[in-house]
């Protein structure tokens, strides 16, 4: 699951009439326009991944992919998991399992409760059970109980529009190398 942020070339670079130089490099325009707007959210995206509130590993700049140009189009594609709540609340239900382990300790970020279990099967030191009566997977550790995953029926995630750069900050991103594209090609011409 992903998201995908599209930016249109201004109409006052499209059309007949307009330089024809513009014109004939409008794919390498909105192309720069892109990679601009994709180092925007690379660096904001690793800002994400190291900040104490969103520590998950996978929010890492590697999700935010190349810029695709089609006519009048720049795509940016972002395939980090989660991303999508920066635009509507999401609602997670379990699709094989009867439910939902949300990891809770940082040894258990990035690995399934199932792929834990190989490591530490059943009867080892750390494996995960099921206290009686409670709704989390916990392991033992020197005596200690560590709860590792909590189980839920379903999970909703509000939106939360700081999970990505402000609109603003995008648009001067891709505006300012766009300019700066075009600034060439007249100074070229």
């Amino acid at each position: 699951m992903g998201l995908e942020i599209k930016v249109t070339l201004p109409d006052s670079l499209k059309g007949s009439g307009k330089i024809a130089e513009i014109e004939r490099l409008k794919s390498a325009i909105l192309y720069e326009g892109g990679q601009a707007l994709k180092k925007l959210l690379e660096e904001y995206m690793s800002q994400l991944g190291s900040s104490s509130r969103h520590s998950p590993p996978h929010w890492t700049p590697d999700g935010v992919h190349d810029p695709a140009v089609e006519g009048n189009t720049v795509s940016v594609p972002i395939s980090i998991p989660g991303i999508t709540r920066a635009l509507h609340d999401i609602v997670i239900n379990p699709v094989e399992a009867k439910t939902l382990a949300i990891p809770v300790n940082e040894a258990a970020y990035g690995i399934s409760p199932r792929r834990y279990n190989v490591n530490h099967p059943k009867g080892s030191k750390g494996a995960l059970f099921i206290p009686k009566g409670k709704d989390y997977l916990a392991k033992n550790e020197d005596g200690n109980l560590v709860v590792m995953y909590l189980l839920r029926n379903t999970v909703h995630q509000s939106q939360d529009r700081s999970l990505l750069p402000t609109d603003e900050a995008m648009n001067e991103a891709f505006s300012t190398a766009v300019h700066d594209a075009v600034q060439t090609i007249m100074e070229k011409t």
